[in-house]
């Protein structure tokens, strides 16, 4: 099993992980990947450069909750990512701040409608065309705020999620591949692709996961100590 393909081990893991068996999936998480329950990790706060977060994935794991995945990995889990550029929110937050198109044009807006004709539900969580609407506007304050005042770290006066219990800033989470990049795998979709179109060339990021084979260092601000939880992962 150590030799087997890095394609078939993502299956694997993918399957047992939207199934729900738990148990399998955290052995092969073990076995494949390196990732163990009970292990503890300090997430670091670092200042990362926009262009080296290029890439982002929604990991067949938790990175977010009582079993999130946090620590160092070994294995093909950081070959699953895609360019942030080729997602549709990006295209569309592109056509609407750099290219100056109404929101009603971009792919995002247009599959919003579709998904509120068929499901009722779409982008973030909206019931209806007027809710849609209100969160095109929020953006468009996001992208005047951060271009007035430039990219803020969300510490004070903002929400926070929990990793294992413990309270994070609402900062774009990422991984550490094992060339360096930064893979984006929770929050900041939205203010990373706006930081990119404003030059902004450096945006507080929290490091949640790192590729064994990655040798480099990073200069932490702060630490976040995580301690031994989860079952999942």
């Amino acid at each position: 099993m150590t030799m087997m393909p890095d394609n078939i081990q993502v299956a694997l893991v993918k399957a047992a992980y939207r199934a729900g068996m738990q148990g399998l999936h955290s052995r092969l998480m073990r076995r494949f990947w390196g990732f163990k329950t009970g292990i503890g990790y300090e997430l670091k706060v670092i200042d990362a450069e926009v262009d080296r977060i290029r890439l982002t994935e929604k990991f067949p794991f938790d990175v977010e909750g009582p079993d999130a995945v946090v620590g160092v990995g070994h294995g093909g889990w950081d070959q699953l990512a895609k360019p942030i550029a080729q997602t549709r929110l990006f295209r569309s937050l592109e056509m609407r701040f750099v290219e100056g198109l109404p929101w009603e044009r971009t792919p995002k807006y247009r599959r919003a409608v579709i998904e509120l004709r068929r499901k009722g539900r779409t982008w973030n969580s909206c019931s209806s065309l007027a809710e849609v609407d209100e969160r095109c506007l929020e953006l468009d304050a996001m992208y005047e705020d951060m271009k007035r005042n430039g990219y803020r770290f969300r510490q004070r006066g903002r929400r926070h999620c929990s990793v294992r219990g413990v309270a994070v800033p609402d900062e774009i989470r990422v991984a550490v591949a094992r060339d360096g990049q930064f893979i984006r795998c929770e929050n900041g979709r939205h203010r990373l692709a706006m930081a990119g179109f404003l030059g902004i060339e450096t945006v507080p990021a929290i490091v949640q996961l790192e590729h064994r084979g990655w040798g480099g260092h990073m200069q932490v601000k702060k630490s976040i100590p995580i301690g031994k939880r989860g079952g999942r992962g």
